[in-house]
């Protein structure tokens, strides 16, 4: 009993020199106190919201995913099904299998992209060096979108001005770059123009600039574009569809080929990627 007395007797005596020391305080040390656990409130409030939208995006892509690959194979199980069981005409069976192939390339190309993302993000991808001829690259990259160029009437405009085509870089991956904001600008572009543009910034290094008249990109997403799992919004993907992360491994590409990529857009005007690499990308990147 002495004892509990004994420590209730200390307590008190600790609690009144604390409230002292704090009545002693400067009156001007109170609001920058407050004014401090007020930061620290909004600080982690802060968090908390970065946390919750990171998790929602991660959410939003993992459901598009399930939705790009399951909707493809839904195509072509009921074409293979509708072929197995009936004797369909010359012209359904040879829409049939353009359907098939179509939505198994689409599907394949899904795949690669989340392939090639983890590998990227895993570190796995070697650049592999190489010299090669950058205007015979670029013309052959050009030829496998023109079909989905003049499926939806746009021009395409090419200007090489290339005093030396030839380069040294991982010619693969150089064209999936060039192949990637090509099918960007053409995916968000209905009416206009789909330009690409390659120049000598100096003796040392060269420009891809690839522009279109699409829909633009909203000035609060410019930011975000090269990220992953970031394709504008949700409803950007029901009308068009994708994954949205072709930008952002084209940006892991350019920045493994010591590059920069960058992106000028208005919302209704269109969009503008330059991408500015070393003529000879340094080995073992």
């Amino acid at each position: 009993m002495k004892n509990q007395q004994d420590e209730n007797l200390m307590m008190g005596g600790l609690l009144s020199q604390v409230r002292k020391q704090w009545q002693e305080l400067e009156p001007n040390l109170l609001p920058s106190v407050a004014a401090f656990y007020q930061l620290s409130i909004e600080v982690h409030n802060r968090q908390i919201e970065e946390i919750t939208s990171s998790q929602r995006i991660k959410d939003d892509f993992l459901a598009v995913v399930s939705h790009e690959l399951r909707t493809p194979l839904i195509s072509i199980l009921g074409w293979i099904s509708l072929l197995r069981n009936r004797k369909l005409g010359e012209a359904t069976t040879a829409h049939a299998f353009e359907t098939i192939d179509r939505n198994a390339k689409h599907q394949a190309l899904l795949i690669d992209n989340l392939i090639h993302i983890s590998n990227l993000k895993a570190r796995r991808l070697k650049l592999k060096q190489q010299e090669f001829n950058l205007t015979h690259l670029v013309n052959r990259t050009i030829e496998s979108v023109r079909p989905k160029v003049e499926a939806k009437n746009l021009a395409l405009n090419v200007c090489v001005n290339l005093h030396n085509s030839r380069i040294i870089n991982d010619h693969v991956h150089l064209q999936q770059i060039l192949f990637n904001l090509l099918s960007n600008a053409i995916k968000f572009t209905h009416l206009g123009i789909v330009s690409v543009e390659i120049y000598e910034f100096s003796l040392d290094e060269i420009v891809i600039m690839v522009k279109d008249t699409g829909i633009g990109i909203p000035e609060t997403e410019l930011q975000n574009v090269f990220e992953q799992f970031q394709q504008v919004d949700m409803t950007t993907y029901r009308r068009y569809g994708g994954l949205g992360l072709g930008l952002a491994i084209t940006s892991h590409l350019v920045r493994m080929m010591q590059g920069t990529i960058t992106v000028e857009s208005k919302l209704g005007e269109g969009s503008a990627f330059r991408v500015q690499l070393p003529r000879r990308v340094s080995p073992g990147m």
